[in-house]
């Protein structure tokens, strides 16, 4: 399943499970954020982070909950997940299903989102890491806290299904601020937690991990691997444009140069061949650097917490005044005029 069509298909779940499948009420509810109910059907559509977060504080507010990501995760429970679920079914034990999460993850999770999405062993430790790009965690928090918090309620309730046997985790690490509550939380996770860690890491003890699950089934395990490596090589891998556009971003969160050079690096490639790639793409290393900065100060510009000063710094600009004549030729306006307007209707 394409990337795409997977950020699709969990948008459509959350409103069918958040209102219990009521057509009208997520027709109505997708009105309300200005989402079209036509792209929920549509695998080729890619349902942006922004449209996501009005979504996330939508339904928040009318159903009346603080915790709608606990919520939901209870009730996806096992259902989550597709084929990489079914493989958890059949693996060997619970080690290796949490490894299975992040060895895959490009069947469900776009590198542009996320600093990382890994399965991490340290010491007698195991951790599940699903942090967010700064920029994200600051410019969509609804949605950022809530679609963590729904991710680790499955993940462990498909460690616990699989092994039939109770498990708690050692220690929770978020992201986000501390809710005003922590009740449901402690009451489905049992563990101690931290608040405003900078990342969101599930931690487990190894040999809890090790434990076997009754269900394994080699061959049909062998098999399943199979299809999914073949889907993550084929249908579900990300343009050079992603790839290329996820480093960027990296170096405007940790406010370091953005060197082509460095990036073809990282990416084992020479800036020659990196280069002719994102030609056949139909884009040039500048064209992504100027579009992503663009991005960024729109995000920034909407939350009222910045400077243009500030902002500049984020974008990656090292003068105020190079950022404002960038945003003049992005928009045609000073970014001061454009976020009081922005900021006025909001």
């Amino acid at each position: 399943m394409a990337v795409k069509q997977y950020n699709t298909n969990c948008v459509r779940l959350l409103l069918q499970i958040a209102l219990q499948g009521n057509e009208s009420a997520i027709r109505q509810v997708c009105d309300d954020v200005h989402l079209s109910y036509l792209d929920l059907e549509n695998p080729d559509c890619h349902i942006e982070p922004s449209v996501q977060e009005r979504l996330w504080l939508r339904l928040t507010q009318q159903l009346d909950t603080t915790n709608l990501g606990l919520c939901l995760g209870q009730q996806l429970g096992t259902t989550w997940g597709g084929i990489v679920n079914l493989m958890a079914q059949v693996s060997s034990s619970l080690y290796v299903v949490l490894h299975g999460f992040g060895q895959h993850r490009e069947l469900f999770t776009n590198p542009n989102y996320y600093q990382a999405f890994a399965t991490v062993d340290r010491g007698e430790l195991t951790y599940i890491d699903i942090t967010f790009l700064d920029m994200y965690a600051i410019c969509y928090p609804y949605y950022c806290r809530h679609t963590v918090e729904g991710m680790f309620v499955v993940t462990l309730q498909i460690l616990q299904t699989f092994s039939k046997q109770p498990i708690t985790p050692v220690k929770i690490d978020w992201q986000h601020a501390q809710p005003s509550s922590l009740e449901r939380h402690q009451a489905i996770f049992q563990s101690p937690m931290q608040f405003d860690t900078g990342a969101n890491r599930l931690y487990f003890r190894r040999c809890d991990l090790n434990r076997p699950i009754v269900t394994h089934n080699p061959e049909l395990y062998d098999h399943l691997n199979q299809i999914v490596e073949r889907s993550c090589v084929g249908k579900s891998s990300y343009t050079w444009s992603d790839r290329v556009g996820a480093h960027i971003r990296q170096c405007l969160v940790n406010q370091q140069t953005i060197v082509i050079e460095e990036i073809a690096d990282r990416l084992n490639v020479s800036i020659r061949s990196l280069q002719r790639k994102l030609e056949q793409e139909q884009t040039v290393f500048g064209q992504l650097v100027d579009g992503i900065r663009k991005e960024l100060a729109f995000q920034l510009m909407g939350t009222r917490n910045y400077t243009i000063a500030e902002i500049a710094q984020l974008t990656g600009y090292e003068e105020p005044g190079s950022f404002r004549r960038a945003f003049k030729r992005w928009t045609g306006s000073s970014p001061k005029r454009f976020q009081l307007a922005t900021n006025t209707f909001r």
